[in-house]
């Protein structure tokens, strides 16, 4: 029997606004997403190749789940398992959906050469998302407009994309990067979230490695989730376990010799069965569900990385706390506790050695110095440096005078002209300085800067710096003072983190630092009691806990303030300081140039 015109157009028209299918987010990455070139693998996307992604990506079509945090390490693909499920949703599930990067920097970088290279190679998505790119478009770098819905895709640091139209779906990355407060207006990630709240339907998707203990927010967000692990099997006794650091064991530096050792039965594999069995691993939740599905992976489960490469990256971090730091979070996504906020004078003392300013170590290839400006003085250290940022004391004076007349000025020219004699009959000489402008005589630091800056001589102020979003040691360019002069913010924060950990190594070797017992050097009880005053101690703003380090009422820091200087201009000369400290550019004994005989150049210094 032949159908009525009008049952034709009503199956026409069931079938043209019937819903799709539901599929998982693997399953839909499969199917219809492409990746390109500068992926590590290019063509259609396969979840099987790093299976424990599956998991993740699949707990968004459980109905039950409000809310997805991962807390991934680098290179385990975290933020192509947010760009699959984006793509999914824009495909199946459209509607308003907010992207937040730490800075609006990042945001236009991640819409660049994330979110669109996705779309542009994925037939499904590109022929539902905008791809007009003028400016009254529905298509720009941080808005996208697509069938049903759209995507703004903002900065953690800018309150006023926080604030934008209701979102139904919100994705966070690299959470721990995030200020502590948008502005003044308070946390990000509250913020962001309030964007949600006229929808039942809500869904949260975030993402980061972790940071310090106490202070990650991906990992209190994690605390509040059921918490998965993924679990593996190896064939040699067929019990369960997490993938760990301390089951991986190697020869004394070999990192070629690295195995995974089964906790079970102590077999050891190479990564050819550990990629195995993480193909055939599973997440199991290690605490109650509450709508909300956890997931911790590190980059021990990575189809992308080997167990050298990951014993290598330790091996070069070990003896230097601060790049420790980055392996545990960054590589084994774990958090860091950290142990260098205090260090006690009594311990300082126990980095002295025996050498002084005319007998320096061989291993000492180039110096420093910081300069602390007071009212009446300036307080100078002089600091050397080699492998692995290893620094060695050289020498501490206090300059009395003026700063505000010339005659002080030129007792630091001839410190800073001054040569300094190795062992071994090399000459050392300061290849760069930095002059704080933060306290007294401003004007009178720009002025000797100004006229030295040739001599690598540089006007330097402390910039404010909390917990885990502390400004770099050295910026990526200078500011201008009021007055138009150059000046380089300096992050003290990092610089004194970084201080602490160093005086805090147990070990003698590189990347360690070192007191000169000669007497002559300066080092004498105020040195010690101002090296080591400051603490590290926790305040809140705006509800979120962050460090600040503080000195002590009445206490004098000068000494460490120099050292963060000294730090600072060794970080100024970029490269060139590890080609020096490593021997890279030296095929002769370091020779000093002469001081400068004439009046005229001696003058240039004032």
């Amino acid at each position: 029997m032949l159908a009525s015109a009008q049952d034709v157009v009503r199956r026409a028209m069931i079938n043209g606004f019937s819903v799709p299918p539901k599929v998982t987010v693997s399953k839909w990455a499969d199917e219809f997403r492409r990746v390109g070139s500068s992926s590590p693998e290019h063509g259609s996307w396969d979840t099987s190749r790093a299976e424990y992604q599956r998991g993740i990506m699949d707990a968004e079509a459980d109905k039950r789940v409000h809310q997805i945090v991962v807390v991934a390490g680098t290179q385990t693909g975290k933020t192509e398992v947010l760009l699959n499920t984006q793509g999914k949703r824009i495909d199946r599930n459209p509607g308003p959906m907010m992207m937040v990067q730490p800075s609006i920097d990042l945001s236009r970088s991640w819409s660049r050469q994330r979110f669109q290279p996705m779309v542009d190679l994925s037939p499904v998505l590109k022929s539902k998302v905008s791809t007009n790119v003028s400016r009254d478009s529905g298509n720009t770098i941080l808005e996208k407009n697509f069938l049903g819905g759209d995507l703004a895709i903002v900065g953690a640091n800018a309150p006023s994309g926080l604030r934008s139209r209701p979102r139904r779906d919100l994705y966070l990355d690299e959470i721990d990067a995030y200020p502590a407060s948008a502005g003044r207006e308070g946390d990000p990630v509250m913020l962001a979230k309030a964007r949600q709240d006229n929808f039942w339907n809500r869904f949260t998707m975030m993402a980061s490695s972790p940071t310090i203990k106490g202070f990650s927010r991906i990992w209190e967000e994690f605390d509040l989730s059921d918490q998965r692990y993924f679990f593996v099997s190896f064939p040699c006794c067929g019990a369960s376990q997490r993938l760990v650091w301390k089951q991986v064991r190697w020869e004394d530096s070999k990192p070629e010799t690295a195995k995974y050792e089964c906790e079970h039965c102590g077999e050891q594999h190479g990564d050819v069965t550990r990629h195995r069995a993480v193909k055939a691993g599973e997440w199991i939740a290690t605490a109650p569900f509450n709508g909300i599905a956890g997931f911790h992976i590190s980059r021990l489960y990575s189809p992308w990385t080997a167990l050298s490469k990951l014993v290598s990256d330790f091996l070069a971090a070990k003896s230097h706390p601060e790049k420790l730091k980055v392996f545990v979070n960054t590589n084994l996504a774990e958090l860091w506790e950290d142990e260098g906020s205090k260090v006690e004078e009594e311990h300082l003392r126990d980095r002295v050695r025996s050498y002084g300013p005319n007998s320096l170590p061989s291993g000492v290839a180039l110096a420093t110095a910081g300069v602390d400006v007071q009212d009446d003085r300036l307080e100078v250290e002089i600091v050397g440096w080699g492998k692995s940022d290893s620094a060695w004391g050289i020498l501490y004076a206090v300059l009395y005078g003026n700063p505000a007349e010339n005659e002080v000025w030129s007792e630091l020219r001839d410190l800073l002209l001054a040569t300094y004699e190795r062992e071994d009959g090399a000459e050392i000489r300061v290849s760069a300085t930095c002059v704080d402008t933060g306290g007294h005589h401003p004007n009178d630091v720009y002025n000797f800067c100004r006229r030295n800056r040739r001599y690598k001589v540089h006007a330097i102020k402390g910039g404010s710096g909390q917990s885990t979003n502390a400004k770099p040691i050295w910026p990526s360019r200078h500011s201008r003072s009021k007055n138009k002069e150059m000046l380089f913010i300096v992050g003290t924060y990092a610089a004194k983190d970084m201080i602490y950990g160093r005086w805090g190594l147990q070990h003698d070797g590189a990347g360690s630092w070192y007191v000169p017992d000669d007497p002559d050097a300066g080092y004498d009880d105020n040195w010690f009691a101002g090296a080591t005053v400051e603490r590290k101690v926790t305040r809140y703003t705006k509800g979120r806990p962050f460090q600040e380090w503080v000195n002590p009422p009445g206490a004098r820091n000068e000494s460490l303030d120099c050292r963060v200087y000294a730090l600072a201009a060794l970080k100024s000369m970029g490269p060139k300081a590890k080609k020096l400290a490593d021997g890279d550019m030296l095929t002769a004994p370091v020779k000093a140039k002469k001081k400068p005989k004439s009046n005229r150049n001696r003058e240039s210094f004032l």
